[in-house]
């Protein structure tokens, strides 16, 4: 990784967390969701590292494929993003990590 890359935003990666979770929950490879989803297999991989915003027709397809509601992807991505120590928050406790340091 590089040290000067930009942290994935939270939500973002909470979203990507999901995708990865049903997907593997399928066992099923990034090649095959591209492929079943007409999108490029980068678009997904960038995708589950929370580097990427996708439209919500890419989304839907991808949940489509994965045989999961829209809104209980968006669901679990809340949930991941919310939980206490979650992806949307920091324990003031804990170091920040050298990459945002």
């Amino acid at each position: 990784m590089n040290e000067f890359a930009p942290v994935p935003d939270p939500a973002l990666l909470s979203l990507g967390i999901a995708v990865a979770t049903a997907r593997a929950e399928r066992s099923m490879s990034i090649d095959a969701l591209a492929l079943a989803a007409d999108i490029d297999r980068k678009t997904v991989m960038r995708l589950e590292r929370g580097e990427h915003a996708v439209s919500i027709s890419v989304l839907h397809a991808v949940a489509h494929v994965l045989d999961v509601p829209l809104g209980a992807l968006a669901e679990r991505a809340c949930d991941i993003h919310s939980r206490p120590g979650g992806l949307g928050q920091r324990d003031p406790s804990e170091p920040w990590p050298p990459e945002v340091r």
